[in-house]
């Protein structure tokens, strides 16, 4: 197993990382991570001396929290491994607690099989997938933030590459979140403060939006062009970062973000109307027929989509949902996990 600790001491938590619910700022002390063999939740004895140095590098530091995060590699079902990487992130706060750290500090979030940073196709990657992150925070000081980074970007149409005047671009950093507009010619420009990540979320009436992922800028200003595609009538798209329990059509709470993402484009392009679609995966197999449990599953997850969105606020008129079952594959002979994952998905559709 190996360790790997690195301080950020001067960079800021991002929203993402906390969630919606946590509206506090901090400043990262040290970021961590363990990689544990198959199935395996145990620490070793390095292991635990890596983590009794950090409880001791933490106790000259003024804390806030340790947020530890649990991940699986995709092999065995999601149920076991949502309780691997349970056990995996006790073992690692159990440590934490015996090296004296306190218990108040402590934040368990566990992601199963369902946050990968590699492919689960490869050894290679599996390995890297099974891990467990430690975050430790301290109190945000903006005394600390002096330098600035420019965001400079333009919106325009995928099709004709016409700009998109009076797009609405989200910046959501640190707990905030700017609004600002495109000008005539579809740019935007806007100076923000030293950042660690910083999502950019573009809005334009009858299109579909677009996001942005930033890390820290190594430079002092960051150009970004940003084409959306029209959103026509039959035009669909597939709903990304949807994660459901295992054969249930229950979606799991790291779907959130996505789920609000959709809420709000709807929101500003409140004229539209939509299908959500629900698919399954069922490989080299004739197409299920609706009275089957398979086809029933597909349509239970649009409908958990479309029950959240009316949550929400969005007015069900505006909203249907279906079924697909396996009809509609995008990999009807699907081989590897990721095109079978591929096939189990939400799309979203205009219908007027």
């Amino acid at each position: 197993m190996r360790f790997f600790l690195y301080t950020l001491s001067l960079l800021l938590l991002p929203q993402l990382l906390l969630g919606q619910s946590d509206r506090k700022r901090y400043r990262f002390l040290s970021t961590n991570e363990l990689f544990f063999e198959s199935g395996s939740f145990e620490l070793d004895a390095q292991d635990k001396a890596e983590l009794k140095t950090l409880v001791e590098k933490l106790s000259g530091e003024e804390l806030e929290k340790i947020i530890i995060q649990a991940h699986t590699d995709s092999i065995g079902s999601s149920v076991h491994n949502n309780e691997l990487a349970q056990n995996r992130a006790n073992s690692v706060a159990q440590e934490l607690l015996l090296q004296g750290l306190d218990s108040s500090f402590i934040d368990v979030r566990t992601y199963g099989e369902f946050s990968p940073i590699a492919n689960n196709d490869t050894e290679e990657g599996r390995a890297k997938n099974r891990r467990v992150s430690i975050y430790a925070l301290g109190p945000y000081d903006p005394s600390r933030f002096h330098d600035k980074c420019k965001i400079k970007g333009r919106l325009t149409d995928s099709k004709t590459n016409a700009p998109l005047a009076n797009a609405q671009i989200l910046m959501v950093c640190m707990g905030r979140q700017d609004t600002l507009f495109t000008d005539a010619e579809g740019y935007f420009e806007q100076l923000l403060g030293g950042f660690r990540q910083l999502e950019l979320r573009a809005y334009a009436k009858n299109y579909f939006f677009a996001n942005r992922l930033l890390k820290t800028p190594k430079t002092d200003s960051i150009y970004l062009d940003i084409q959306l595609e029209p959103a026509l009538l039959g035009g669909k798209v597939q709903l990304s970062d949807l994660y459901f329990q295992a054969g249930t059509a229950e979606l799991l709470s790291n779907s959130e973000k996505a789920l609000n993402e959709i809420a709000d484009f709807m929101r500003y392009n409140s004229t539209l109307k939509f299908e959500l679609g629900g698919h399954i995966n069922k490989p080299n197999r004739a197409p299920v027929p609706p009275q089957s449990r398979s086809y029933q599953l597909s349509e239970a997850r649009a409908k958990a989509v479309y029950d959240y969105l009316i949550q929400k606020g969005i007015a069900a008129e505006r909203l249907k949902y279906r079924g697909y079952g396996n009809w509609e594959m995008i990999h009807p002979r699907a081989q590897t996990a990721l095109e079978q994952q591929l096939n189990r998905r939400v799309e979203l559709k205009i219908i007027q």
